[in-house]
């Protein structure tokens, strides 16, 4: 474990990253991922769907310092430095599950070098261990949560991204922008039937339905 100090846009940041894992740091704060590629005001409710150690939720509060930020992380270990990272931040909630369409439990198998990569899609190489996990329906947890229309919903969840939208299709009428990731370019065709009502604005894929896309509210 690494405890890494860094600056972005004068604000002097410290976080918590696993030893293999200071990539992250760039690729949120260096490469910014997650910025949105047009101007967006009045951003006051965010969704970090697979939170991870927290540095997209720690982006979102620097560019968005009133916004309240929901942050869902199940794995254990990363839910851990999720909280650590966001200790000193106001208008954060840690939620300790995962979203999906489904109440349940799942196994979710951990990467060794890359906590982006734990997955209960994806096994085999790489993969030695596992851990039994919460999910939620993402619909029910918008429910529960309130009305306020989400802003910002972001979704990493390495192979979930098509039950987390569907699940919540009651309510993307009223999200205003959607950043997540796709897996396959099969997963990508299923995300943009759900998202028939979005405007695609940035694709950042390395290759065709690999990586991350940003869509608009039309």
């Amino acid at each position: 474990m690494k405890h890494c100090q860094f600056t972005y846009r004068g604000h002097e940041l410290e976080a918590f990253v696993p030893d293999q894992e200071i990539f992250r740091i760039d690729s949120v704060f260096g490469q910014e991922e997650y910025r949105l590629p047009v101007v967006a005001e009045n951003i006051q409710n965010i969704w970090d769907v697979g939170a991870n150690i927290g540095l997209t939720t720690l982006y979102f509060k620097i560019l968005f310092p009133d916004a309240v930020v929901h942050s869902f992380e199940p794995c254990p270990g990363s839910l851990e430095l999720l909280k650590k990272n966001t200790a000193s931040l106001q208008g954060v909630t840690v939620h300790g599950y995962g979203l999906s369409d489904k109440n349940t439990t799942a196994k979710l198998h951990i990467h060794n070098s890359n906590s982006g990569q734990n997955s209960i899609h994806f096994s085999g190489d790489g993969y030695d261990d596992e851990v039994d996990i919460e999910l939620k329906h993402s619909g029910e947890v918008a429910e529960q949560l309130g009305t306020q229309p989400i802003d910002i919903l972001k979704i990493d969840t390495e192979g979930c991204e098509v039950e987390v939208l569907q699940a919540l299709a009651p309510y993307l009428g009223q999200v205003r922008y959607v950043m997540l990731e796709s897996h396959s370019p099969k997963q990508l065709k299923a995300i943009c039937v759900i998202l028939k009502g979005f405007d695609l604005i940035e694709d950042l894929a390395h290759k065709p339905g690999f990586g991350t896309y940003k869509f608009k509210h039309k």
